[in-house]
């Protein structure tokens, strides 16, 4: 089901930013970004600091009957985090000055470590708890280090896949809205009322509550009603030929 995708990146960003309020998980702060292309805007030409991109890249759907072809199928999407962090200064409070190589290191292999717990681990964490509740089981974590030496500005950064198993995909009724997970989890961040609620809102409104495509009703009935066109006003017929009122119906079910 590919909604789920979308409630999967959702939940992570919001277990990783704490629902984009303080105090946060990591020393990415509220930088953390569902799919962002974009440069971050209002940073100088030396600003770089911690950001979490949050994407979901391969996703497959296995056959879960072992009859026969066709929904329902399993989901198996790779959740990808792109972590980076460099030297710039600080910002809200939070230090960002990296003065060396093992410093910017040690750096990104901790907010990695903070990634993990804010998913996986961390009790307190409500939106973690809903993320786990999509992403029913983590099977694989895979780390792969990124660094740019010859820049005036050291980067380095991580790109972390997880394996995820999702709920099967339900067979759905887009007529009823926004399907589960992403449904309720749109409703319940509007619900907050945090800073992530105007995305959600507008998420909502794109999509629901009946998505553009979905199938009308099946046609059953045609009734045509017409008019009265004998008498043009109270005092003059019209043409000889005209029609008084009536109604015809076709039923196309039988």
């Amino acid at each position: 089901m590919s909604v789920a995708r979308t409630a999967l990146r959702l939940a992570a960003c919001m277990a990783l930013t704490n629902g984009y309020r303080a105090p946060f998980p990591t020393l990415a702060a509220d930088r953390v970004y569902d799919s962002r292309l974009d440069p971050i805007q209002g940073l100088g030409d030396t600003d770089l600091v911690p950001t979490i991109i949050v994407t979901a890249e391969d996703h497959q759907g296995e056959n879960l009957s072992p009859t026969s072809g066709g929904p329902p199928f399993g989901n198996l999407v790779d959740l990808t985090f792109d972590m980076s962090i460099g030297i710039g200064g600080s910002k809200d409070g939070v230090p960002l000055m990296i003065q060396s190589e093992p410093e910017l290191e040690a750096a990104l292999d901790y907010m990695e470590e903070w990634v993990k717990w804010a998913l996986f681990l961390d009790p307190h964490n409500v939106w973690g708890a809903r993320f786990r509740q999509i992403a029913i089981q983590t099977s694989g974590w895979k780390s792969t280090v990124f660094r740019e030496r010859e820049a005036n500005v050291r980067l380095s950064a991580r790109q972390c896949v997880a394996n995820v198993r999702l709920h099967a995909g339900p067979d759905l009724n887009l007529n009823a809205g926004i399907p589960a997970p992403l449904g309720p989890l749109l409703n319940d961040i509007i619900a907050d009322g945090g800073p992530f609620a105007e995305t959600a809102l507008a998420i909502q409104d794109v999509l629901g509550p009946v998505p553009a495509g979905a199938p009308l009703p099946l046609l059953t009935k045609v009734r045509l009603i017409e008019t009265d066109h004998a008498v043009t006003d109270d005092e003059h017929e019209g043409p000889a030929g005209l029609r008084h009122a009536g109604v015809a119906q076709a039923n196309l079910e039988d």
